[in-house]
């Protein structure tokens, strides 16, 4: 048999942050992108939002291959840039933690990061840095 734990104690005003309207009656990250023009920019390059949510869901769809499940880190290293917001969209699109690396930090910093949220993948996306 197993055992469900369900909380005993619920704040008073959760109800008012539940409720249809509440502060929490939220559209998901990528509906309100996409409802304010979802538009993405990155030097010449621009994408419409149709473009941009295509690009979202080859990447997630990539990721998911590679076996990253919701909750899971997926960390980068490269300067912010068109594929990094991609890729962003694509962790929060299947539920995974978002963990960019400073594209300027030094191989013992990426380390030290790597082992504080050990992602199950690690994106490399720029191999030849300048």
């Amino acid at each position: 048999m197993t055992a469900r734990l369900r909380p005993t104690w619920v704040p008073r005003l959760a109800r008012s942050y539940r409720r249809p309207g509440g502060p929490w009656d939220v559209p998901t990250l990528d509906a309100l992108i996409s409802a304010h023009g979802g538009e993405v920019v990155d030097g010449d390059t621009r994408l419409s939002a149709s473009q941009a949510d295509a690009l979202v869901a080859t990447v997630a769809g990539g990721l998911k291959e590679r076996g990253v499940r919701h909750g899971d880190a997926v960390a980068w290293q490269m300067p912010n840039s068109l594929a990094a917001a991609v890729l962003t969209r694509a962790c929060w699109r299947i539920g995974a933690v978002a963990a960019p690396v400073l594209h300027s930090f030094g191989s013992a910093d990426v380390g030290g990061g790597r082992g504080a949220f050990a992602p199950p993948q690690v994106v490399d996306l720029n191999p030849h840095p300048k």
